[in-house]
């Protein structure tokens, strides 16, 4: 299990996906729609190359929302602790996703992620959603 604060006295990215899993389980509109891509971690090579095989791909956003909202398919999001960043392979996907009509967001916190979703559940054609850590806007 990873650890809930980093050495530094920051949540990990662990512990705020767990909190958005959490608030997330208590909205009927999100409940079992917020999913978690389990992408994460160092593996032996064997089993690496048999993921792959089965269609792993490096740089998976964290967290999928199969929800459609005015013109996008749903949104992908990206979990970093407030001094994570995003690695290039995160990039592309982001970027691919984007391309292929997703919304995108990388989020540092539950609140981010609350802000995030909430004006995307409530957007209208004339109403997208906008915020810093929104890839694509």
């Amino acid at each position: 299990m990873s650890p809930i604060l980093l050495k530094s006295g920051e949540l990990s990215e662990f512990a705020i996906q767990k909190q958005i899993i959490q608030w997330s389980s208590l909205i009927p509109e999100l409940r079992k729609l917020v999913i978690h891509i389990p992408n994460e971690g160092k593996r032996e090579t064997v089993t690496g190359k048999n993921l792959q095989s089965i269609g792993m791909i490096a740089g998976v956003a964290d967290l999928f929302i199969p929800i459609a909202r005015n013109g996008y398919h749903g949104i992908w999001i990206e979990v970093k602790s407030q001094k994570g960043h995003l690695s290039e392979s995160q990039r592309i996907f982001l970027g691919r996703m984007e391309q292929q009509g997703y919304l995108t967001a990388t989020v540092r916190s539950l609140e981010q992620f609350q802000d995030i979703v909430n004006r995307y559940l409530k957007t209208n054609s004339t109403n997208t959603p906008s915020c810093d850590t929104v890839s694509n806007i």
